[in-house]
C-alpha cells in the first residue's frame, strides 16, 4: 500500500488483483516472500523519481478483519544518471586474418530506462560524429558500411547488458578503432570509451592431433582438436586426409568451456602393416584460410607389443641375476681378505700318515713322523728326497729344527683312541688325519 492514509485509489501492489494497482506500478511491483510465512516485503523494479513517498502494508482476510501496519516507510529516490552509464571493453584485441574475432563488451545504464526500447551501434572510428563509419547497427543494417554486411553481429542480448561484437572472416582493412554506443531516444544515448584497437595478423593457428597406439588390423581412434574464443557464423571445419586404401569413419563434436569453443574430430580406422610410414593430416578450414597438422603412422604388428614386454622382462631378470653374482663374488673376496689379515697364518693340509707321540702336554703334543717316511709331495715337477721329521728335525721350509727352541716345533691336535689288541691288552693309538700344522713365526 502507498501513503500513510489508506485509499483504494493509491495501491502500489495487490496480491489478489493487479487491476487495483496504479497503472504506473503495473508489472513493476511484487512480494518477495509468502504472506502465509509472515513475509510482506515489497519489491519495486525500475525505480522512478515519482515513486518517492510513504508506503505501508495492509492485510485483508476473506470475510474477516483487516489491519494496517505502521509506521510508514518513506522511500527516497536519488538522481545520478551520469554515474550509471558505465562500460567495460578491452583496449586491444588481436585477430588472425580469415578467422573470426569477438570484442567483449558489457554496459550499464540508468534503471529508469530499463523498459525503454533501445538500439546498439558499433562505430569503426575514434569518436562519435554523425557521419562516422558504422560496423554494426542493431536496428537497421543499411546503416552499416558495405564491407561489414553479413559479417558482424552481437553475441548476446542488449537487455542483459551484453554488447559484445563478433566480426567474421577478418580482413586486413578491419584493423582500427571500435567503440559502442547505446541509443534509447534522442535525449538518452551514450557512447562508451575507451575505444578498442583491433589488430589483424596472419593466420597461424593449427589443429592438434593426439596420437594413439596403432596396431595392424586393430581398430584405433585418432583425435584432432581446434580451439577458438569466437562463435562466428562461419565456424571452423575439421577434415582428414588419409591414405586412400585405409577404411575409416569420422565424427565431429563442439564443446564450450567458459569462452573457449573446442572443435573435435575423431577418425576411426583399421590400418595394416603396409601403412607404416604413411601420413594422416587433420585440416582446419575457414572460408578463406586453412592450416593442417600431420601425423606419421607407426604401425606395429599384433604381437610386437607382447614381444616388447617379454624382452623387457627378460632384460630385467638378466640384470638382476648378473648383479647378484657380482655381489656374491665381491662379498666372498672381501671375507677371505679379512680372514687372512686377522689370522696372519697359513693352513696346510696333510695327508694321513702314521705318527708317534713324542711329548704330550695339556693342550698340544709334539709329534714326529717316523724316519724314512716318504711324503707324496712335489714342487715344480721335482721329486724331492724324503724330509726327516725326527726329534731334531722339525719345522717348515728351513729343513732342520731345533728341539730346544719351541718355536720350531710342529704342533698338532691328535685324536686318541683305545684299541684292543689280539692278546686282550689295550694300547693307545694317536690319529691325526688332516691335522693343521702352524709355523710360529717371530
Amino acid at each position: 500500500m502507498r501513503r500513510y492514509k489508506w485509499r483504494r485509489s493509491s495501491i502500489a501492489s495487490h496480491s489478489k488483483d493487479h487491476n487495483h494497482e496504479l497503472p504506473r506500478f503495473h508489472h513493476r511491483t511484487r512480494l518477495s516472500g509468502d504472506l502465509k510465512d509472515g513475509d510482506c516485503s515489497l519489491i519495486i523494479n525500475n525505480i522512478r523519481r515519482g515513486d518517492a513517498g510513504y508506503y505501508f502494508f495492509r492485510i485483508e482476510f476473506d470475510n474477516g478483519p483487516s489491519h494496517n501496519y505502521y509506521p510508514e516507510t518513506q522511500l527516497h529516490v536519488s538522481v545520478g544518471q551520469s554515474q550509471e552509464w558505465k562500460g567495460d571493453t578491452p583496449r586491444e584485441v588481436t585477430a588472425q586474418e580469415g578467422s573470426c574475432v569477438q570484442i567483449p563488451c558489457h554496459y550499464s545504464y540508468p534503471s529508469c530506462l530499463e523498459n525503454q526500447p533501445r538500439g546498439g551501434v558499433w562505430f569503426n572510428n575514434e569518436e562519435w560524429i554523425p557521419w562516422a563509419p558504422i560496423a554494426f547497427h542493431s536496428k537497421d543494417h543499411n546503416h552499416e558500411l558495405p564491407r561489414f554486411h553479413h559479417r558482424t553481429r552481437l553475441s548476446g542480448d542488449l537487455k542483459d547488458g551484453d554488447c559484445s561484437l563478433i566480426i567474421n572472416n577478418i580482413r586486413r582493412e578491419d584493423a582500427g578503432p571500435y567503440y559502442f554506443r547505446i541509443e534509447f531516444d534522442s535525449s538518452n544515448s551514450y557512447s562508451y570509451y575507451p575505444v578498442t584497437q583491433l589488430h589483424v595478423s596472419d593466420f597461424t593457428d593449427k589443429p592438434t592431433i593426439f596420437p594413439a597406439e596403432i596396431i595392424a588390423g586393430k581398430r584405433v581412434d585418432v583425435s584432432c582438436t581446434f580451439n577458438t574464443t569466437c562463435n562466428g557464423t562461419a565456424a571452423p571445419v575439421l577434415t582428414w586426409d588419409t591414405p586412400t586404401d585405409v577404411p575409416g569413419s569420422v565424427s565431429n563434436t563442439v564443446t564450450q568451456h567458459g569462452v573457449t569453443l573446442t572443435y573435435t574430430s575423431v577418425l576411426t580406422l583399421i590400418p595394416s602393416l603396409k601403412h607404416h610410414g604413411h601420413t594422416l593430416s587433420c585440416r582446419v578450414r575457414y572460408p578463406s584460410v586453412s592450416s593442417e597438422r600431420t601425423l606419421v603412422l607407426t604401425v606395429q604388428g599384433r604381437d610386437s607389443s607382447k614381444w616388447t614386454v617379454g624382452l623387457l622382462t627378460a632384460g630385467i631378470m638378466l640384470s638382476v641375476f648378473l648383479a647378484g653374482i657380482f655381489i656374491f663374488i665381491c662379498v666372498r673376496r672381501r671375507k677371505k681378505a679379512t680372514q687372512e689379515r686377522v689370522s696372519g697364518t697359513r693352513d696346510i693340509a696333510l695327508t694321513p700318515s702314521p705318527l708317534s707321540v713324542k711329548h704330550q702336554g695339556k693342550q698340544n703334543v709334539l709329534i714326529t713322523e717316523p724316519r724314512n717316511t716318504t711324503r707324496d709331495t712335489t714342487r715344480d715337477g721335482e721329486n724331492p728326497a724324503p724330509r726327516d721329521l725326527s726329534e731334531g728335525a722339525v719345522g717348515g721350509d728351513a729343513g732342520h729344527g731345533n728341539p730346544d727352541n719351541p718355536d720350531d716345533f710342529l704342533y698338532a691336535n691328535p685324536q686318541v683312541f683305545r684299541v684292543p689288541s689280539g692278546d686282550g691288552t689295550v694300547h693307545r693309538e694317536e690319529e691325526t688325519e688332516y691335522a693343521q700344522i702352524r709355523f710360529k713365526r717371530n
